[in-house]
């Protein structure tokens, strides 16, 4: 296992619908958080208080795909 290991993949449902990436329709992705800076908060050094997003990374041709947490 390298340093870019893909040993997290796995499969995904989003409103009940199967995944699949919409660049090469592979269905097996890694998931991460991803945090939404504002200037504001990076201006005033508190960007650890920002919302964050969850991406998923598709495993055979890495497109990201971005999800927005629900308000």
């Amino acid at each position: 296992m390298g340093f870019f290991s893909r040993d997290k993949t796995r499969t995904y449902e989003v409103n009940g619908t199967r995944m699949k990436c919409v660049v090469c329709q592979h269905e097996e992705f890694e998931e991460r958080q991803a945090q939404l800076n504002t200037q504001v908060s990076t201006l005033l050094g508190i960007d650890w208080a920002d919302t964050e997003a969850t991406c998923l990374v598709c495993d055979n041709c890495d497109y990201v795909h971005w999800f927005l947490p629900r308000e």
